[in-house]
C-alpha cells in the first residue's frame, strides 16, 4: 500500500503576496451565499464583493472538538470548501471580507450542517479475517479520503498498544495484513483517523492468528538449473537472492536458451514447512516492466529424488499456488505511478492458500509471463514465511 505522513493543522491559507496600500475603508460584505453540506464539511459558493483592492475572504468556524479554524481564499475564487468535522452537526461560519490596507468588513454569519466524516463509513466497511502471523483487513474509501488505519493489539497487561502495522493513504479499496503478532488468542483494537486529527469508534476484533516463522535465507541452497534455460551476463548469482539488500541492484537473472518453456529455478529451503507466503523483489530501477515476473507458479515437493531429479521435469511436484503481480494503480503495462515504484520497493506480497497445500521442503519458481513479456526473469530477493516442522 502507500506511507503518508499526517499532520494536524487549524489554518488553511493560500499564500498571498503584493504591496499593501494604506486606506481606511472597509471591503464590501460576501453576499447572495449558497451552501452545499458534504461529508466531513460544507461548500460555500458567493458572490464576491467588486472592491478593486479586495485581497481574500476569511471563513472563521469551530470543529466538533472545539478547535478553532480559519481558512483564507483568494478574491479571484467564487467558493471555498471547509472541512474538519467528525459527526454531523448545525455549525455557524463567519465570512469576512479582507482588502489589501488589511481593512475587515463586517462579518456575515452563515448557518452550515456538515455530514458526518467519511471515516464513519469506512470504519463500517472494514472486513477482518484470521491469517499467518496475524490478520488480513479490506476497507473501502469511496471519496479517497486521505486517512490512516490504526491497529492496537492487547498486551498481557490489559493494554491496548500499536501494532507495527499502521496504514496511510487515500486508496479507494485496500486490501492488506497485520503482521508479526504471536499465535495466541489476541484482543485488537481498529479505528480510522483522518487529517483533521477525527478518530472513530473503535473496532475491537479477537482471533488467534496463524502460525509462522520467518525462513533463514542463509540456508537456502539452488539446485541445478534446467538447461532450457541459462544465466544472463548480467547475473550476480544466488546470493543476491539471500543478502537481504531489496533495492542495491544486483539480481538472480536468468534467460530462455532457445526455448519457449516458461523460465523457471529450483531451491533447497533446508527445512520441510507449510508455506504461508512470501515476498518478491524485482529489479527495482524497472518496476512492473522488462523481466519483473507478471504471471507465475510456485511448486513444490518434500521428495528429495524428485528435487535432484531431472530440472526440466515436473512429475512429482505439486502446484502449490498461481500468482499476479498486480500494480497499485491498476494502470496499462507501460505506465506506472510514484505508489506502483513505492510498491515494488516494498516487495510485492503472496499469499499461499490456507487449506490444501502440503509441507515442502523444495521449491521450484516457474515465470509464466514478464511484465514485457520478454525471455528473461531477474529476481532482487525473496523472503518467505511458513511453519516449520520440527
Amino acid at each position: 500500500m502507500f506511507l503518508l505522513a499526517f499532520s494536524a493543522f487549524s489554518c488553511e491559507e493560500e499564500t498571498i503576496r503584493g504591496q499593501f496600500p494604506v486606506d481606511g475603508i472597509a471591503p464590501q460584505v460576501v453576499s447572495n451565499v449558497e451552501v452545499k453540506n458534504i461529508k466531513g464539511g460544507t461548500i460555500l459558493t458567493y458572490k464576491v464583493p467588486t472592491d478593486l483592492d479586495l485581497l481574500y475572504i476569511e471563513a472563521e468556524y469551530e470543529v466538533n472538538n472545539g478547535k478553532r479554524r480559519l481558512k483564507k481564499v483568494s478574491s479571484f475564487v467564487n467558493n471555498m470548501e471547509l472541512r474538519g468535522f467528525a459527526k454531523a452537526t448545525q455549525a455557524q461560519v463567519k465570512l469576512t471580507s479582507v482588502d489589501k490596507s488589511k481593512n475587515r468588513s463586517e462579518s456575515v454569519t452563515v448557518d452550515i450542517s456538515p455530514e458526518d466524516s467519511p471515516i464513519f463509513e469506512i470504519k463500517e466497511s472494514i472486513q477482518l479475517e484470521t491469517s499467518f502471523g496475524g490478520f488480513k483487513i479490506a476497507w473501502e474509501n469511496p471519496l479517497q479520503e486521505q486517512i490512516a488505519v490504526r491497529t492496537l493489539a492487547k498486551s498481557e497487561d490489559g493494554k491496548f498498544l500499536p501494532t507495527a502495522d499502521a496504514f496511510f493513504g487515500n486508496d479507494a479499496k485496500v486490501n492488506t495484513a497485520v503482521r508479526g503478532q504471536k499465535g495466541v488468542e489476541t484482543e485488537f483494537a481498529i479505528f480510522v483517523e483522518d487529517i483533521y486529527e477525527n478518530q472513530s469508534d473503535t473496532l475491537f476484533y479477537t482471533t488467534t492468528p496463524l502460525r509462522e516463522d520467518f525462513l533463514d535465507a542463509s540456508i537456502w541452497k539452488e539446485m541445478t538449473l534446467c538447461s532450457d534455460f541459462r544465466y544472463s551476463q548480467y547475473n550476480k548469482g544466488w546470493s543476491t537472492v539471500l543478502d537481504g539488500k531489496k533495492t542495491d541492484d544486483l539480481i538472480y537473472y536468468l534467460e530462455r536458451n532457445g526455448t519457449d518453456e516458461p523460465i523457471s529455478f529450483t531451491f533447497d529451503l533446508g527445512v520441510e514447512v507449510q508455506l504461508s507466503r512470501f515476498k518478491y523483489w524485482a529489479r527495482p530501477r524497472f518496476p512492473y516492466d522488462l523481466h519483473h515476473a507478471r504471471f507465475f507458479e510456485v511448486w513444490g515437493t518434500n521428495d528429495a529424488d524428485v528435487a535432484v531429479g531431472d530440472p526440466c521435469s515436473f512429475d512429482g511436484w505439486t502446484l502449490l499456488m498461481n500468482g499476479e503481480s498486480v500494480k497499485p494503480s491498476g494502470l496499462d503495462y507501460g505506465s506506472v505511478t510514484e505508489q506502483d515504484v513505492q510498491a515494488a520497493h516494498e516487495g510485492e506480497e503472496f499469499e499461499f492458500p490456507v487449506d490444501g497445500v502440503p509441507s515442502v521442503r523444495y521449491l521450484r519458481y516457474r515465470c509464466l509471463e514478464t511484465w514485457s513479456k520478454s525471455n528473461k526473469l531477474n529476481v532482487e530477493e525473496l523472503d518467505i514465511w511458513g511453519e516449520i516442522k520440527e
